[in-house]
């Protein structure tokens, strides 16, 4: 309706009161009253739409302070042939890239095929490797020094054990060397399946090289897929250590319970059979030494603090073992403790535990 139409409806009404009035005898006695009335509603009126329009609320090119602006919208294209050149910004065609720490990762154990060791997730963290010039059994080549493991990665509740170490040579058709270190001397009739004691297939298996573990380590990342390896020294550490300092996974007393060491049995026993530390991990300390996949060095300093395993200035034809085996003593199988084994040598109280990546 336009200002017209409402004045128009509004004089037609005024009109109506009239007549009515005149009709009622009103007019006649309140002539002033009726009239007047009848020219102020036509100025009110009249004001509004023609005087006051430039200063109604909404209108003309002033507002009200509580007023919200909203913002410019984007200039249409003139022409359709135009709209070749609009463009969403680079940035929000892009996937935003999510880091492994920042993905979900499992909160239990898991296994990522049947007969695939079980694992455990161990999230990044940081932690002092090595010993302080305190503790009793150290040694020097024991630092310590400062780890930060950025990544999250998957390590082997268990050591690997015998079944399936089996099915990998089953399956591959992998032929490991043969003879093994017992008791200190080389047995060329020693091999895993005879490590010189009786074995059941939940034994970790013994007698394999820093070659024969890698080897599994290939076969299982092909057979499921993802990245499996041998653990970095850091790693190892930071995960046996289950968030400690301490001596040991347990405190700074060890017991029989806590691990198959010092000749209590004449070889290994099942994995698993030892309590967990606090991350989930079984036989950090003994039933075999784990094979890592550092190079050999004697300065903990040279390690380069991030994780990974150290493969410079480093001595490749030795590895590093941890944790100490099924004959050491508790102090050989400290949590800082620090072993050396030949790259292509195996012994019967020598096995390894495997990692994941998560990338």
């Amino acid at each position: 309706m336009t200002s017209f139409d409402l004045l128009f409806w509004l004089l037609i009404i005024m009109l109506a009161v009239v007549a009515y009035a005149i009709e009622a005898g009103i007019a006649t006695r309140h002539r002033t009253a009726v009239l007047g009335t009848m020219f102020s509603v036509i100025g009110a009126v009249t004001y509004i739409l023609v005087i006051g329009e430039d200063n109604a609320f909404g209108r003309g090119s002033s507002s009200p302070d509580l007023t919200i602006s909203a913002p410019a919208l984007p200039k249409l294209p003139d022409k359709l042939g135009e709209l070749a050149d609009l463009r969403v910004p680079e940035a929000l065609n892009k996937k935003p890239v999510v880091k492994a720490s920042e993905k979900s990762i499992p909160s239990g154990p898991f296994a990522d095929c049947e007969g695939c060791p079980s694992m455990i997730a161990v999230r990044p963290g940081t932690f002092t490797m090595g010993s302080p010039e305190t503790e009793p059994g150290r040694r020097n080549t024991e630092g310590p020094i400062g780890v930060h493991i950025e990544y999250p990665f998957a390590v082997g509740r268990y050591e690997v054990t015998r079944d399936q170490f089996a099915a990998f040579v089953e399956d591959a058709r992998y032929l490991p060397g043969k003879g093994c270190l017992v008791k200190g001397r080389f047995s060329s009739a020693a091999s895993w399946q005879q490590p010189g004691f009786e074995q059941a297939g939940n034994h970790p298996v013994a007698c394999v090289t820093w070659s024969d573990a890698r080897a599994y380590t290939a076969w299982l990342s092909k057979k499921t897929k993802k990245a499996y390896r041998l653990l970095s020294e850091a790693e190892w550490e930071f995960a046996a250590r289950g968030g400690t300092q301490t001596i040991f996974a347990y405190g700074d007393n060890f017991s029989a319970s806590l691990g198959n060491l010092g000749r209590s049995r004449d070889g290994t026993i099942p994995v698993g059979f030892s309590t967990a530390n606090e991350f989930g991990l079984h036989d950090v300390h003994g039933n075999v030494w784990e094979i890592l996949d550092d190079c050999w060095h004697e300065d903990l300093g040279l390690n380069s603090g991030n994780g990974k395993a150290n493969v410079l200035r480093a001595n490749c034809s030795q590895r590093i073992i941890r944790g100490g085996g099924w004959d050491s003593t508790p102090q050989q199988a400290r949590l800082a403790a620090r072993g050396v084994i030949e790259t292509n040598a195996a012994a019967n109280t020598v096995g390894f535990r495997i990692a994941r990546n998560f990338e």
